[in-house]
């Protein structure tokens, strides 16, 4: 079990990119929510769907989703402020991309 843990924590290492992302928001946890989503989406990307349904030749509706998945391995706040009541927050956050499938694959 210890050799399966060092092995884990070594490809967390191996695998993992740091990138700095500023998130946007009405409060500055929306804000902080929204930069470590982008950081995900930088390192692994974001599945989209969308669905968009016309009826009579007119707009019924259109829904877009995006789904991303990473395991995010820390983060520090580089700067936080307030402009036009809009909250930024800038974060360097450092994102395994990998341990996501090898959480999965183990599970499995």
């Amino acid at each position: 079990m210890k050799k399966i843990i060092a092995l884990f924590l070594f490809a967390g290492i191996l695998f993992a990119k740091t990138v700095v992302v500023t998130g946007v928001g009405n409060v500055p946890e929306q804000a902080k929510k929204n930069a470590l989503r982008q950081a995900v989406e930088q390192v692994v990307g974001a599945d989209m769907q969308s669905k968009t349904v016309v009826k009579n030749g007119k707009l019924d509706f259109d829904k877009i989703i995006s789904n991303t998945n990473g395991l995010i391995q820390n983060y520090k706040q580089l700067d936080q402020y307030k402009e036009n009541d809009v909250w930024y927050v800038t974060l360097r956050v450092r994102v395994n991309p990998e341990a996501t499938k090898s959480l999965k694959d183990t599970i499995r």
